[in-house]
């Protein structure tokens, strides 16, 4: 895996431009996204050093922490993404006139982990598109407190300032709907493949549906039945709920045998472009750019929905959720 880093331009830290960084087993990635030219200007990919390793969060902190002068033009506010492998997320459905919302939905989340409530933060939004005049549904997640403030310390003492802290699978949703949305309004299924986890996300309209993934690192030296194995778990999870489209994406993705063996097992996927309607004006050719895309699919999504977030009066040219935590 290589290190890329670039730019547009002279680019200096400026207050219009947001970042986004997403922390991979192999790498992180970081991008930054400008309010001014509505165009990602930033963008870098740091894969850790391969040997024996700390645990995934200090490894983490380390290397943020010694990249820091490969991000020296990057703005200071982080929108920092946690593998939704660490949280819990689900559609919780109460009767539309239950009086105590709030305390029901904690209750359902509640049911799907061991410990204590408090040491947890929960997010909630309604989905208003599936809504019936008897029940009202939501989108639940739950973070463990403990990584939330990690999260935040470990950009904190690489000396940048934490603005918010989200999960990876909502930067996929982002960075889709950004990119495809004359296809957001069907059922379709993100597929996010590491050597090591792979993530599936059904999704419509912009909205989550659905969440799994499963430890892909006893498949990692043969394509073919890496393949075979994500199409099993595919079938599985989506059960006779076809989408009508399949997107992949992921450091799996950067070599050719690789791309090759999946998109001829599971006819339909295509290789998810986070660059297709939002504006690269980083200076490199455009084959690197399809090669490094597969690595920052997230960070892209973290950044555009902070950029939307902060621009009120003047909203990117792209749609993006805002599922996340402030920090």
């Amino acid at each position: 895996m290589r290190q890329a880093d670039a730019r547009a331009g002279n680019m200096k830290p400026t207050t219009d431009c947001f970042c986004g960084i997403d922390f991979q087993s192999d790498y992180f990635s970081a991008v930054q996204y400008s309010l001014k030219e509505r165009a990602i200007t930033l963008l870098s990919i740091q894969p850790f050093p391969a040997g024996k390793r700390a645990g995934e969060w200090k490894l983490w902190r380390r290397e943020l922490k010694n990249g820091k002068p490969r991000l020296k033009y990057f703005s200071q506010g982080i929108a920092a993404a946690i593998p939704a492998q660490y949280a819990v997320v689900k559609l919780a459905t109460v009767d539309a006139d239950e009086p105590s919302v709030e305390e029901a939905l904690k209750w359902e989340l509640a049911q799907s982990f061991a410990g204590n409530p408090d040491d947890f933060v929960f997010d909630a939004q309604e989905m208003v598109g599936i809504a019936t005049g008897k029940t009202r549904t939501f989108l639940l997640a739950a973070y463990r407190r403990k990584l939330v403030e990690q999260t935040a310390d470990m950009v904190r003492s690489a000396g940048f300032k934490p603005q918010a802290v989200g999960l990876d699978i909502f930067g996929l949703i982002n960075v889709f709907e950004a990119n495809y949305r004359e296809r957001s309004a069907a059922p379709c299924l993100l597929i996010h493949c590491e050597e090591s986890v792979t993530k599936l996300i059904l999704s419509r309209g912009g909205e989550f549906l659905d969440f799994r993934c499963f430890d892909s690192s006893g498949h990692a030296t043969d394509e073919l039945a890496f393949a075979a194995a994500a199409a099993s778990e595919i079938d599985r999870f989506c059960q006779g709920r076809r989408p009508e489209a399949m997107f992949a994406t992921g450091s799996w993705f950067q070599q050719v045998l690789h791309r090759e063996a999946f998109f001829e097992t599971i006819p339909g996927a295509e290789l998810l472009n986070p660059f297709r309607e939002v504006k690269c004006q980083v200076v490199i050719e455009e084959q690197q750019l399809k090669e490094y895309s597969t690595q920052l699919s997230v960070a892209v999504g973290l950044a555009l929905q902070r950029a939307s977030l902060l621009s009120e009066d003047s909203p990117p040219d792209h749609p993006t959720r805002s599922e996340e935590l402030s920090a």
